[in-house]
C-alpha cells in the first residue's frame, strides 16, 4: 500500500472542538437557540434530530461556513469565532458534504491532493502520493484516474470522505455520508468510520438519518430539535431517552425507539 504521509502532531492535536451558547438566526427563523456542544478528539460522535432541527446548521458553524448569531466556536482554548473555512480547514476541522461537491473535471487523485496542497502546503507530487494512499485505504485507488463527475453516487461520498481525510485533520464533520446508499455500502461506511480516529488520529461528528450508521458507527450520540440540544449518551442511552422519542415520534410512551 501506498504510504500516507503522517500527520505532524500541530497544535490542534488532542483538542476539543466546542460550541459554546451558539446561535443562529435566519430573519425571524431560529435555527439554532444556546447550543453548547462538545466533541471529543478520537471518538466518532453522532448528531441526529428530526428535519429542521439544525443538525446541518451546527456543522456549517463549526466549520466556519456560517457565522453564527450569538455564541462562541472554540478548539481548545483558540477561539474560532467568525474564520472563513479556509482558516478552520488549517486549524484541522474539515468536512464533508452531502452533495458530495467534488471537482467534477478533476480526477478523483486530483480532488483529494487538491486538500492536501491547499490546507497543509505539500508540493503536487507529494499530496498526490498521499492522496492515493488515503484512496487504498478508502477502497477507491481503481478510480484514482477517473474524472470525478462520472461516479456513482456511493463512489462520490467516499471521495468526499477521502478529500475531508487528505487535509490532515483533527475533526471531520461528515453531512449524511450514506445518503442513497444500499445496505453493502453502508456497512462498508460503517467500518471506514470506526476506523478513522484511530487511523488518523481525529474525531468525527457523523450527522445521518441511517440509525443503523449512527448506531453502529458512533461512541455517543447527541440529539437535536427545534434548533436545541435535548439529549446526548451513549447509542443505548439514547434510544430509551424520553424527549427523544417524543421528538421523533409525537409521544414518550414507547419503549424504546426503532433505531
Amino acid at each position: 500500500m501506498t504510504e500516507i504521509v503522517a500527520k505532524d502532531g500541530g497544535a490542534s492535536a488532542g483538542r476539543p472542538l466546542s460550541m459554546e451558547g451558539v446561535g443562529v438566526r435566519f430573519g425571524r427563523l431560529s435555527a439554532l437557540d444556546g447550543v453548547d456542544l462538545k466533541l471529543r478528539p478520537n471518538s466518532v460522535t453522532g448528531l441526529i434530530g428530526p428535519n429542521g432541527a439544525g443538525k446541518t446548521t451546527a456543522v456549517n458553524v463549526l466549520t466556519g461556513f456560517q457565522k453564527p448569531t450569538s455564541g462562541k466556536i472554540f478548539l481548545g482554548s483558540q477561539e474560532l469565532t467568525g474564520h472563513t473555512p479556509e482558516e478552520f480547514a488549517r486549524q484541522g476541522v474539515t468536512r464533508s458534504f452531502q452533495s458530495g461537491r467534488l471537482f467534477s473535471k478533476l480526477s478523483v487523485i486530483d480532488n483529494v491532493a487538491s486538500a492536501a496542497i491547499g490546507i497543509r502546503r505539500l508540493g503536487r507530487t507529494k499530496a498526490r502520493e498521499h492522496a492515493y494512499g488515503i484512496l487504498e485505504w478508502i477502497g477507491c485507488a481503481d478510480v484514482a484516474s477517473a474524472f470525478a463527475g462520472t461516479l456513482p453516487h456511493g463512489v462520490q461520498q467516499r471521495v468526499g470522505l477521502a478529500r475531508a481525510i487528505a487535509g490532515f485533520p483533527s475533526f471531520i464533520l461528515l453531512d449524511e455520508p450514506a445518503a442513497g446508499l444500499g445496505r453493502t455500502d453502508c456497512d462498508g461506511l460503517i467500518a471506514l468510520i470506526q476506523k478513522i480516529p484511530s487511523k488518523f488520529e481525529c474525531g468525527v461528528l457523523l450527522i445521518e438519518h441511517n440509525m443503523t450508521v449512527i448506531m453502529n458507527a458512533c461512541s455517543s450520540i447527541v440529539v437535536f430539535a427545534g434548533g436545541r440540544r435535548i439529549a446526548e449518551g451513549t447509542p443505548a442511552e439514547v434510544a430509551h431517552d424520553a424527549e427523544v422519542r417524543r421528538a421523533y415520534l409525537g409521544s414518550a410512551n414507547e419503549q424504546t425507539m426503532a433505531i
